[in-house]
This record gives C-alpha cells, sequence and structure tokens, in this order.
C-alpha cells in the first residue's frame, strides 16, 4: 500500500497546486479505489497479476496466460490514455511493465 499512498499524496499535490483538474489512477492493485472518491479524481483497475516463488508472474485471478493477460492489461491501459488524453502522465513501481 505503499506506494498507492505515495502517488495519492503526489496527485493531492497536483490538484491543489492547480498543475492538472482531473486525475486518473490506473493501477492492477484492487485497493486501488481508495485513492478515488475526491472531486476529480477517479480510477481504472486493470486485471492484476502476482508474484510467484520462482519472482515470474501470473494472472492474479483470470485463467488466460501471462502473455494474454499482458496484452489485455496494456491495450486497456491504451484505450484509456487515448480517452483521457493526460497532459501528465506519472507511472510508479514498475514503469516498463510487470515482465521487464
Amino acid at each position: 500500500m505503499g506506494h498507492l499512498r505515495r502517488t495519492a499524496l503526489i496527485a493531492e499535490q497536483l490538484l491543489e497546486q492547480g498543475v492538472v483538474d482531473e486525475i486518473l489512477f490506473i493501477s492492477g492493485s484492487q485497493e486501488a479505489s481508495i485513492l478515488s472518491g475526491r472531486a476529480g479524481i477517479d480510477h481504472l483497475t486493470i486485471p492484476g497479476v502476482r508474484r510467484q516463488n520462482d519472482d515470474s508472474y501470473a494472472p492474479r485471478s483470470l485463467g488466460m496466460g501471462i502473455k494474454q493477460l499482458m496484452k489485455l492489461r496494456s491495450e486497456t491501459i491504451a484505450a484509456a490514455l487515448d480517452h483521457f488524453a493526460p497532459d501528465l502522465l506519472i507511472v510508479d513501481k514498475k514503469p516498463r511493465g510487470v515482465l521487464h
């Protein structure tokens, strides 16, 4: 939850300082919903991944392969960015994706 709290603090400062008017959080974390609720802030939860004992990743819940899941996640994110058209994009944790 630390990275979610850090992201929420950054978002609040960006809103308060007038850098942005709206924020859309995109996360595979089910807890990301705690970040929305304030005017101008919403979230999109994408299908999640889980780290396995050998440090590889697998879908958290869906019965598909990891490559299929990554395609679903990336296409969902691309569509959201296309429609939301943000002026600023902040990527927290794994900027190149969980498989890199």
